[in-house]
């Protein structure tokens, strides 16, 4: 998330992919998303711009007082298989947080 943040291309940055599994499974190497408080922004637009809802983490945390995660999950809610119009994908946005210390 810092890398995209400071980045003056204008452009979504990934990493990982993930996907949900229904059962850990035995001997494979994957990581887990972690529990916790996450922050949670919705995204329309193309995948390509939702680097622009970024700031509006950074935003809420400051006045808030939360330090964030360095990692961001992407999820797309509406994509190709259910829209013909990329402007009209909607993307969740999530980052664990936590409160700062005093």
């Amino acid at each position: 998330m810092e890398k995209m943040l400071k980045s003056k291309r204008k452009k979504t940055f990934y990493q990982y992919y993930y996907t949900i599994l229904d059962n850990q499974l035995e001997d494979e190497n994957y990581d887990i998303i972690p529990s916790g408080n996450y922050l949670v922004i919705y995204h329309k637009g193309t995948y390509e711009t939702s680097y622009q809802s970024y700031h509006l983490f950074l935003d809420y945390a400051k006045k808030n007082h939360l330090v964030l995660d360095d990692i961001a999950y992407d999820e797309s809610l509406i994509d190709e298989l259910t829209e013909a119009n990329p402007q009209n994908y909607i993307t969740q946005i999530s980052v664990k947080f936590k409160k700062e210390l005093e």
